[in-house]
């Protein structure tokens, strides 16, 4: 899985993160600590016949078996773009994966294509 960070823009947020090929492996633990997340992009553009659901946890690990803090779905053929202005707290770390299923069960389903998802957390 690709993934990078970056804090380019600091004035807003402390970091913006960027998996360029989100599935259902958990990207755990991108902020390495609490944080804040303001919103994020999910480009589901490459799936034109299957949504997705963006999930994050508030934890250091998780997979789709674990119950998600939010959970945004993402229709096929779309990007999802979100915004919390106020923020939304998370008390151990930030771990998200991308997956085809709606239910929190342990057989996540990938994507058929790629899935970017971009984050910002303060």
């Amino acid at each position: 899985m690709a993934y990078n960070a970056s804090s380019t823009f600091t004035r807003l947020v402390d970091s913006i993160y960027i998996d360029l090929n989100a599935n259902a492996t958990a990207q755990t633990n991108i902020t390495g600590a609490a944080a804040t997340f303001y919103g994020g992009e999910v480009d589901n553009r490459l799936n034109p016949d299957k949504g997705v659901m963006f999930k994050l946890y508030d934890a250091s690990s998780a997979t789709n078996g674990s119950n998600p803090y939010i959970s945004v779905y993402i229709p096929p053929a779309s990007i999802g773009r979100f915004i919390f202005p106020e923020g939304v707290s998370f008390s151990t770390a930030v771990t998200v994966l991308v997956t085809t299923t709606v239910a929190t069960d342990n057989t996540a389903k990938n994507p058929l294509n790629r899935v970017t998802a971009k984050l910002l957390v303060a």
